[in-house]
């Protein structure tokens, strides 16, 4: 839990409309496993012979779904104002 600030401080986390280029299936875990048989989430794959033409926008989508994700989570989990803000 995150700690209290006397002045009821919030985070702000600067994301981006573009989000809604992607579902959010590739940020849930799945098909893909490490060596110790945990799967993890198909946008964490790194191997260019697996990725697509469209791996590099998708990327970006998933990276600012996962910020609004996790700032969700910040805000419930973490007891502090969590915000997301587009500029």
């Amino acid at each position: 839990r995150l700690q209290a600030s006397p002045s009821g401080g919030r985070i702000v986390h600067l994301t981006s409309t573009y989000h809604f280029k992607v579902d959010g299936s590739e940020l849930i875990p799945g098909g893909l496993s490490t060596n110790d048989g945990n799967a993890i989430p198909m946008a964490y794959e790194s191997d260019p012979a697996l990725m697509s033409p469209k791996h590099v926008e998708r990327s970006y989508a998933n990276t600012k779904l996962a910020q609004i994700w996790h700032s969700r989570s910040m805000s419930i989990r973490g007891g502090v104002p969590s915000v997301c803000a587009c500029p």
